[in-house]
C-alpha cells in the first residue's frame, strides 16, 4: 500500500465502483417491488459520486484526500452501503428492528436518503465556496510529495525537550490514573462531570493524540531517531493501546495505530501485505474481547479494571480462534449499519426536544473555551444517552442516529443543509492551513482527519472538540518547535 494513486488506478477503480453499481441497479429493479425503493437506489448513484468518487478524485489531484473526504469516506460505508445492503429486506419487510426494541417503517428510507443527499450537497458547496475563493484556494503546499522536490524547505528546531519529556510523562500517568481508577472510559463514574476537575479530564484527553502524533511525526516523518525519543515514541504507543483496552472503549484503541499509519504513508514507505493481514486480526479479535471486557466490569463489580481486561482476554483466548473472528465479522456488520438508525431520526424528530433549529450554535463561538462552571447553560454532551432512553427505556448506554440524524432532529432538512454548510466551511478553512510539509499543518491534518472518520458524532460538538485541539496545537506548536528555511535541502530537524 503506497501513498500514490495514478491516474491509472484512478480510472480502473472509479470504472469498476460505476460497473458494479449499474449490474446491481439491474438486480434491484427486476427483483424489488417498491417504487420509493427503486428511486431510493438511483439517487444512490448521486451519493456515490458525493462520497467514493469524490475521495478518489481528489486523492488523485492532491495526492492526498481533502479533509471533508474522509468524512465522506465514511459516509459511504458506514450508511451508503448500509441502505444498498437492506433495500430488499426493506422491500420484503413493512418494518425493521432498530436496536431491539423500535421498529421503522421502510417508507422512511427514502427521505432519510434525501436527507443524505442534502447535507453532502451543503459540504460540496461549502468545499467549492471557500477553495475557489482567492485566500482560500488549495495550493501546491497541499502536497506530500512537495517534499520530494528540491526548493525552500523546513528546518524544524525542537526546542525545550526535556519539558516536552515531562509533558508526556505526566499525559500518560494522568491517563493510567483516571482509566484504571474508572474516571474516564467505559462505564464511567459519574464524577466531577460539571466541575473543575472535568477541565483537567478534558485537557488531558485532547493532549493525549497531540502528543503521539508529535512524537510519531518526529519519528516516522523527520526520521529524528535519537535513543530517547525513539524509546518514548514507542512506549507511549504502547501504553495508548494498553489503556485502550482497558477504556472498553475500541475507538480508544484504534485511534493511535490510524495516528501513526499517517506519518508512516507519508515517508512514501510501503506497508506489507503481512502486516495489513496483521492489522486485520487485531481488529476483528478487538470486538470479542471488548465486549467481553464490558459484561464482566456489569457483572464483576469487585474486579479491578485491569484484571476484568486480564480475564476477558483469557475468556476470549478459550473460545477459539475461529469462533471469535465469526464474532468480530458479526460485531463489525452490526457497527457499519448506520442506516436504520438514521430512518429513526427521520421518522421521530418531532419527538425530540434538547435542542432545536440551532439555538444552540449561539454557545459554539465560546464553549470550546469557557468551562461549564462559568457557562452552566451551554450544551452538554449527553444527548446520546437521551437518546438511548428515548429508544430503550433505560439509560445505560447512549447511541447516535449518525451526524446526518443529529441534524435532522434540529428541524429537518432545512437545519440539515445549514448545519453541514457550516460545518463545510469550517473544514475546508481549515484544510486550507494544513501544510502537510509543516510540523502543525500535519498536527492539524491528522488529529481532524481521526475525528472525521467518524460519521456518528453532532456538528456542534464535533466543532467545539476541533477548536480546542487546533488551540492547544497553536500552543505546542509555539513552545516546542521553531522552524528556518535553508534553500536545496529537504525536511530535517535540529536539536
Amino acid at each position: 500500500m503506497t501513498l500514490r494513486l495514478t491516474n491509472k488506478n484512478y480510472n480502473w477503480i472509479r470504472a469498476g465502483i460505476w460497473l458494479i453499481y449499474c449490474l446491481y441497479l439491474l438486480v434491484v429493479f427486476y427483483t424489488v417491488d417498491s417504487f420509493d425503493l427503486k428511486v431510493g437506489a438511483l439517487l444512490s448513484g448521486l451519493l456515490i459520486e458525493l462520497t467514493i468518487i469524490s475521495f478518489l478524485r481528489h486523492w488523485k489531484q492532491s495526492r492526498m484526500p481533502y479533509l471533508l473526504d474522509w468524512f465522506r469516506l465514511a459516509t459511504f460505508f458506514f450508511v451508503v452501503l448500509n441502505y444498498l445492503g437492506l433495500i430488499w429486506d426493506l422491500d420484503f419487510k413493512t418494518k425493521i428492528l432498530v436496536y431491539n426494541s423500535n421498529y421503522v417503517n421502510s417508507s422512511s428510507a427514502l427521505p432519510s436518503i434525501l436527507v443524505l443527499l442534502c447535507g453532502l450537497a451543503a459540504l460540496w458547496l461549502g468545499e467549492k465556496l471557500i477553495f475557489s475563493s482567492r485566500n482560500g484556494a488549495i495550493k501546491k503546499k497541499f502536497n506530500p510529495l512537495n517534499q520530494c522536490k528540491k526548493s525552500k524547505k523546513e528546518i524544524l528546531v525542537f526546542r525545550n525537550r526535556k519539558t516536552f519529556h515531562g509533558l508526556v510523562f505526566c499525559v500518560g500517568i494522568s491517563q493510567v490514573i483516571l482509566i484504571t481508577r474508572g474516571i474516564t472510559g467505559y462505564a464511567a463514574i459519574p464524577i466531577g462531570s460539571a466541575s473543575v476537575f472535568s477541565v483537567f479530564i478534558q485537557i488531558t484527553n485532547v493532549l493525549n493524540p497531540i502528543l503521539l502524533a508529535i512524537l510519531a511525526i518526529l519519528v516516522l516523518r523527520y526520521k529524528y531517531n535519537s535513543g530517547r525519543i525513539s524509546f518514548i515514541f514507542k512506549a507511549f504507543l504502547l501504553l495508548q493501546i494498553l489503556l485502550g483496552f482497558v477504556t472498553g472503549m475500541k475507538e480508544a484503541i484504534l485511534t493511535p495505530l490510524v495516528i501513526v499509519v499517517v506519518p508512516y504513508i507519508l515517508t512514501r514507505k510501503k506497508i506489507s501485505n503481512v502486516l495489513i493481514l496483521c492489522l486485520a486480526i487485531f481488529a476483528f479479535l478487538l470486538y470479542p474481547v471488548n465486549n467481553t471486557y464490558r459484561t464482566i466490569l456489569h457483572e464483576s463489580n469487585n474486579l479491578g479494571r485491569v484484571e476484568s481486561v486480564k480475564k476477558a482476554v483469557a475468556t476470549t483466548i478459550e473460545n477459539g480462534f475461529v469462533e471469535n473472528l465469526v464474532t468480530g465479522a458479526e460485531s463489525y456488520q452490526g457497527r457499519l449499519s448506520l442506516f436504520p438508525i438514521l430512518m429513526y431520526s427521520v421518522e421521530n424528530e418531532q419527538i425530540w426536544t434538547e435542542f432545536k433549529y440551532l439555538n444552540r450554535y449561539i454557545y459554539l463561538p465560546i464553549a470550546w473555551v469557557i468551562p461549564r462552571f462559568l457557562i452552566p447553560n451551554k450544551p452538554t454532551a449527553n444527548s446520546g444517552s437521551i437518546l438511548y432512553e428515548i429508544t430503550t427505556g433505560n439509560d445505560t448506554s447512549s447511541i447516535t442516529p449518525t451526524t446526518y440524524g443529529w441534524s435532522f432532529f434540529e428541524g429537518g432538512l432545512i437545519t440539515v443543509f445549514l448545519t453541514f454548510f457550516l460545518f463545510s466551511i469550517f473544514i475546508s478553512f481549515i484544510n486550507t492551513k494544513s501544510d502537510v510539509n509543516t510540523m502543525f499543518g500535519l498536527l492539524l491534518y491528522i488529529l481532524i482527519m481521526v475525528d472525521l472518520l467518524k460519521v456518528e458524532s453532532d456538528i456542534f460538538f464535533l466543532i467545539s472538540g476541533i477548536l480546542q485541539t487546533v488551540f492547544l496545537i497553536v500552543i505546542i506548536n509555539y513552545l516546542f518547535f521553531k522552524k528556518r528555511t535553508s534553500v536545496y535541502v529537504r525536511n530535517r530537524i535540529t536539536i
